[in-house]
């Protein structure tokens, strides 16, 4: 399974301001929006289909 890469915008204020108080928390931009991404596919794609994709690619569900 390959990895893709995508772009989003934020303005720059605010996108420090999160990254400020991410790093308060000991928290990673990066991770925290990774987090919400698989969120996102686990409430929005159906199971069977994960399940498909993930027997597919050799990842469990």
């Amino acid at each position: 399974m390959s990895k893709v890469t995508f772009e989003t915008e934020l303005n720059d204020e605010a996108l420090g301001a999160l990254r400020s108080y991410l790093a308060k928390r000991n928290e990673q931009l990066d991770m925290r929006l990774s987090e919400q991404l698989e969120k996102l596919y686990a409430g929005t794609v159906p199971a069977a289909v994960r399940e498909y994709l993930g027997e597919k690619n050799g990842t469990p569900v």
